[in-house]
């Protein structure tokens, strides 16, 4: 009972969770359940040139817990996780969207034609041992290039590039 024998109601306040909070966190279930997956950060193509490239941001940022896979060009939004094996994950992620961007393509996927959302593609990363990596993405749903390999930067580089995203 509240002031004067007036009923009183008590309100819990439960925030609003965005749908992109809502997809971060089922992406971090995912990520759990998977037996491996790689670590977050900035990798290069190693050789010779392997320091010049990670202190260019490297070859690829990978952020599964921003949800988003940057390759050469190419940046995906990571749209599911599926446990691989214990050495590889598969991904399903939207590449290189313009903003706005809807709707439905075709594509033939082992010789059957289904429709996938637009910039949809399969990534598939595998563990090589001492920190390196290798990635295969496909591209227009199809597997036509090899895979990609790719060694987890020094931590110089991986303070710069945080730090340049701070600068942002």
């Amino acid at each position: 009972m509240g002031w004067r024998g007036q009923r009183s109601y008590r309100y819990v306040y439960c925030p609003e969770i965005t749908t992109e909070e809502a997809k971060r966190r089922e992406l971090q279930k995912q990520l759990e359940r998977a037996e491996w997956h790689p670590r977050d950060g900035v990798y290069a193509k190693p050789g010779a040139d392997f320091n010049d490239r990670c202190s260019k941001s490297g070859d690829a940022v990978i952020e599964l817990g921003q949800i988003s896979i940057s390759t050469d060009a190419s940046l995906c939004e990571v749209a599911s996780i599926e446990s691989g094996t214990q050495a590889s994950i598969k991904i399903d992620a939207r590449c290189d969207l313009k903003p706005g961007q809807t709707g439905t393509v075709a594509r033939s996927i082992r010789g059957e034609i289904v429709f996938a959302p637009v910039g949809s593609e399969k990534i598939i990363i595998t563990d090589s041992g001492n920190q390196t990596i290798s990635i295969q993405k496909s591209r227009n749903g199809e597997f036509s290039e090899l895979a990609q390999p790719l060694a987890y930067c020094p931590e110089a580089a991986q303070r710069a590039y945080a730090d340049s995203k701070k600068a942002k």
